[in-house]
């Protein structure tokens, strides 16, 4: 091969890997500009999440001075994913699956993700939406004792019923106060966890920061 047919090789083989070059930026930015769609994808879930379970426990814990029940206590207990749930779920779809809080995800397709998303949704929204009419029953029915209780002490009602209305007030609010202790009984228990989680973030962080100094002094 002459001198002018290797450079012509050379400059054929200089533009191939310019374009290439070129091609490796294009997908560099499609693949950062991708990955920043999925970030604000995953951070709008979080947000989504965190508010949607913030208005379950405030539609708890007001539900407990006017008398709701025990029954909607676990719900402040909010289920974390599992190891299972994790690995059965793919990684850019992990927060879409903490917001459906659903534990039988599996591998599907565009169109049925699309219906377990819906089912899923539907059935959070159904469990929020009974806690909103479990506090206005709560709210009702505390107003309906208060009406009747008033109307004892007013002389509305015998000397027995009235009676009957301090004693029934009275045990309402013992199980009142048992409810409210329950309910603080757990929010400290879900303050302790979070005090420990975080510790454990701190304390990983702090080894990771000593490693990465480690490797950068040696």
């Amino acid at each position: 091969m002459d001198a002018t047919a290797l450079q012509y090789e050379t400059q054929k083989l200089v533009q191939q890997l310019e374009a290439q070059k070129t091609e490796m930026h294009v997908l560099e930015a499609k693949f950062k500009e991708l990955r920043n769609e999925q970030s604000s994808y995953d951070n709008t879930l979080i947000s989504l999440d965190k508010m949607w379970n913030q208005l379950v426990d405030d539609l708890i814990l007001l539900g407990v001075p006017f008398g709701g029940g025990l029954n909607n206590l676990p719900a402040l207990d909010h289920e974390e994913l599992s190891e299972e749930s994790i690995e059965s779920c793919p990684s850019d779809e992990i927060f879409l699956f903490m917001l459906l809080k659903s534990k039988n995800y599996g591998k599907k397709d565009d169109n049925s993700l699309l219906e377990f998303a819906e089912e899923a949704l539907a059935l959070r929204r159904s469990a929020t939406l009974a806690l909103m009419r479990s506090l206005q029953e709560a709210i009702a029915a505390q107003h309906a004792r208060s009406e009747y209780l008033s109307l004892a002490l007013n002389g509305g009602k015998s000397n027995e019923d009235v009676v009957v209305a301090l004693q029934n007030h009275n045990d309402h609010l013992k199980e009142v106060v048992g409810n409210v202790r329950e309910a603080i009984s757990i929010v400290n228990e879900k303050h302790k966890r979070y005090l420990d989680e975080i510790e454990a973030f701190k304390s990983g962080y702090s080894k990771e920061l000593q490693e990465i100094q480690h490797l950068q002094e040696s």
